[in-house]
This record gives structure tokens, sequence and C-alpha cells, in this order.
């Protein structure tokens, strides 16, 4: 070790001591490297994933106003355009991998202290005396619902915006530290395959947030206890990856026979140069002005804030998509249960599909190591395909089916056969087709349904008021069923949708 700095071989956590030694230096690979980052990645994209289910959850517990709900969704992101520029450059001028661990050590802490409020006051009668309408049946008396202020709603929202902050910035440490220092501790025609495996594994990682929410949903306890089960795992791996040195040991014996090859032939073309020997000056400032100055680079990133853009946004309303041109129920309500298994399938399927090509195409490139020009026109070839499936979308429709009191470019208006019904504000749309109409209603509260029955797994909505006509109250009631008319014909256009 004679050749090395001694700081070059320190691990992130610097109180322990015992991970210096030799032992455990050379355990400290490459591919022990990848694996960790990849479990790290992979855990990240669980806790994205779950965040959105649990948020959901808790807004519907605590009654979060709708709005601010959006802006806790889109917090991480907010995170990550902030303070992208300053965790990569300060963790990288001083250890990536103690910046790298330490971030998501701290973000495993917000994750356990975000279910603290909740725990706390489990235990205490419900500040809750309501009729809750957990089917959305329609409700005649307003007063059988009354909710009191829950003490600790207000302290858990602010904590869950503290842990998307840091789900944010963890996001960065992968991308900017744990990514770069994979590229500067392996050989250059192996980094595309093992950076993609790393991406990948963080996509595939929305697979464990989905599987979290169903084991959750299992149970009789609420949203808490996937953070539970992801905060100690989450701590437990920001640790270990915190144990790897500053530098790998096989990239520092390279560096080490290179100088000397160097010193002895006097060739500085035979050497593995470091960024310190090409970069006089590595300030902030003269950082950012070799990035602004490399016109390949702003391109790729500004082509990259499109493509993340159009994606974002699609996401965003792809819930108010699916219901408009399928009528599939709201999902996220409740965690990820609907009526049509078939988009369940589609949501696990998903992620490691887009893993597995992301998977295929790295170790294509690092394979074939194609120039620059080449990657450039498959990145054009791709986008135009993603362009043209995003058109394809705004053709692919059910059909003419009506919902009753929907017009177009107005507010959901209560159909007058429903007039009756108390109906929340915000009730998830749940369609509802009642016997031989051509009117599909948002809820079985807008049909003026009051009981629900439940006959070998087909939900029936009894004493409706609601039918043919939106305008004519049934008297003696009427009878719907769960799902949208004429639900049948729009399988052959959902099935297009899921391909596409």
């Amino acid at each position: 070790l004679c050749f090395f700095g001694t700081d070059s071989i320190d691990c992130g956590v610097t109180a322990c001591s015992c991970c210096n030694g030799p032992g455990c230096i050379r355990l400290g690979t490459a591919t022990s490297f990848v694996v960790c980052l990849s479990l790290v990645a992979f855990v990240s994209g669980g806790i994205e994933s779950y965040f959105r289910l649990a948020a959901h959850q808790a807004a519907s517990e605590l009654s979060f106003d709708p709005i601010v709900l959006d802006w806790l969704l889109v917090t991480a992101g907010v995170a990550q355009g902030l303070f992208a520029l300053l965790v990569s450059y300060w963790g990288n001028r001083f250890h990536r991998i103690s910046w790298l661990g330490g971030i998501f050590m701290l973000q495993a802490i917000s994750l356990i202290v975000l279910i603290i409020p909740t725990l706390t006051h489990n235990s205490e009668e419900s500040n809750t005396i309501e009729a809750l309408n957990m089917d959305k049946t329609c409700t005649l008396e307003q007063s059988g619902r009354l909710v009191m202020d829950r003490p600790y709603a207000i302290t858990t929202l602010v904590l869950m915006f503290i842990a998307q902050v840091l789900i944010g910035l963890a996001n960065v440490a992968i991308y900017a530290l744990g990514i770069s220092y994979i590229d500067d501790n392996v050989r250059t025609h192996h980094s595309p395959g093992l950076i993609g495996c790393v991406i990948a594994a963080r996509i595939w990682g929305a697979q464990l947030g989905l599987g979290i929410g169903l084991a959750v949903g299992a149970t009789t306890l609420g949203w808490w206890l996937g953070w539970a089960i992801i905060g100690p795992l989450t701590f437990l791996l920001g640790f270990v990856i915190s144990l790897f040195p500053k530098r790998l040991l096989a990239t520092m014996v390279r560096q080490a026979a290179n100088d000397i090859v160097e010193t002895a032939t006097n060739n500085s073309m035979q050497s593995i140069a470091t960024a310190d020997k090409w970069l006089a000056d590595i300030t902030l400032w003269a950082t950012l002005r070799r990035v602004f100055s490399n016109k390949v680079l702003v391109c790729n990133v500004l082509a990259l804030v499109f493509i993340q853009t159009g994606i974002v946004n699609f996401h965003s309303h792809e819930q108010s998509y699916l219901q408009s041109r399928f009528f599939l129920p709201t999902s996220h309500a409740d965690g990820i249960n609907d009526e049509w298994a078939s988009r369940l399938i589609t949501n696990l399927i998903r992620p490691f599909a887009a893993a597995v090509g992301v998977i295929v195409a790295a170790l294509v490139i690092a394979s074939t190591n194609p120039s620059a020009r080449k990657l450039a026109g498959w990145n054009i070839i791709v986008g135009v395909v993603a362009t043209g499936l995003f058109i394809a979308y705004i053709f692919i429709s059910c059909g003419e089916e009506q919902i009753a009191g929907a017009y177009r470019g107005r507010k959901l208006i209560k159909p007058f056969c429903a007039s009756n019904c108390v109906c929340e504000e915000n009730v998830p749309f749940t369609p509802v087709c009642p016997i031989d109409s051509r009117f599909t209603y948002f809820s079985p509260c807008h049909a003026g349904c009051q009981d629900r029955e439940e006959i070998n797994n087909i939900v029936i909505y009894r004493n409706c008021s609601c039918g043919v006509d939106v305008d004519i109250v049934l008297e003696n009631g009427g009878d719907a069923t769960e799902g949208a008319c004429g639900i049948d014909d729009c399988q052959p256009y959902w099935i297009v949708f899921q391909v596409l």
C-alpha cells in the first residue's frame, strides 16, 4: 500500500476503522459494489413506488387537501432539481461513498420517524365519529358523519414532505455518485453493462413497492406498516455500501502500476490518467463552465429533459386518461386493487420489461462499442417511436359511452335521479351501470344506490334511484352492476393500449 494515499482506502464510515484492513479492502471489488448499488437502487425504486400508495392512503385517512397531496407527490422531483448540483459536486469533492451511504441512512431515518405520530396515537380512542361510507353508496343524511381534527395530521404531513426531499436526494446520489463511482473504478468497456444493471434495478424496484402494498393491504394495519419494513432495510443497505473505500483496490493497483511504467518510460500517453491530471481547476464554477461549454452534453441533457417532461406528465394524468377512455375505476385510493386483473398484471410486468430492455441495451453498447454518431441516431429513432406511441394513445377510445352528469368542459353534476343523495366531493371514480341503461354513472352514490351485495365475486348495488333515464327517480329502486355500461366492448381497445 505504499503507493496509495491513506484517504483513498478509507471507507465511507470513518468511525468503522475495522473495515480498512487488508481483508476488507480485498472484498471491495467492482462486482460487489455493483451488486450492493443495484440492491440500493432496487429498494429506492420500491420506496418511490410505495410512497405514492401510502400518500393516497394517508390523505384519505387524515383528510389531506388534494392540492397539497399533488404537491407532496412532486416534492421529490423538485428536490432533485434544487439540490442535484450541490450533492453531486460536494459529494464528488470529498467522499462519494460517504455521501451515498449517509444520504440513504438519513432517508431511512426519515421513513422510520414518519410513522411515529401515527403509532403514538394508534392506541387512543378514535377521534372520528362517522358512519363511514366504505362502499361509496348513497347517504341520505349529511349529519351521519362528524369528523374531528386529528392533532398528528399536520405533523405527519410535514414529515412526509421531509421524507420526499430525502427520497429525491437519494435518487441524485444513485446517479451522480454511485454510477460515477462505477465509471471511475471499472474498465471502460465494462462500464455500460454494469451501469445498465444499476439503472434496471432502479426501474424494477417499482415492483417491490407494489408487492409491499399488496402485503400491507392483506393486513388490518395501515399504510405505516410498509415504512416499518422498508426503513430498516434501507438503513442496512446504506450502511453496507458506505463500507466501500474511496477508490477500489484494483483501480489503485492499476494506477500505481501505470505510474511506475510512466516514470520508467517517461511516456504519459501510457498513463491511466485521473481527473486531477487532466483538470487543473476543479472548483464549482470552473466545472460548470466546462459542462455548459460541452455542446454534445447540453443537447443530450435537453433531450432527456423533454423526454422526461412528456413521461412525467403522462404518468400524472394516466389515471384520468384511463378513466375517460377505458372507464377504469380509481385504483390508488385503496392501494392497487381494482376490478380488472389485467391492470394489475400490467403494473407488475411493465417495470420488469423496462428493466430487461435497459439491460439488453447496455450489454449491446458494451459489446459493440458504437460511435457517438450511431448512439445519437439510435436515440433519435427511439424518440420518434416513443412519440408515435403517445400520439397513438389519442385515437384509442372505447366509443361513445356517456357518463351521467358529465359534460365536456364542465364540472361533474349529480344527476336529478340521485338528488337526495349526499355524495362526497372527492369520491373516487367507481363506475356502475343500472340494468338496461345506456348511461354509466360516476359512482354508486351518483346512481342513488343505497345497498351493496356481492354474489359469486360479482358486485351488485341495490335500491338505486337511477335507471335508464337520469331525470326519472325509480320509486321501487333498481339494481346496478359494478363497471361501466358496454365494458365488454372496451376490452379489445384496452388490450391494444397495454400492448403499446
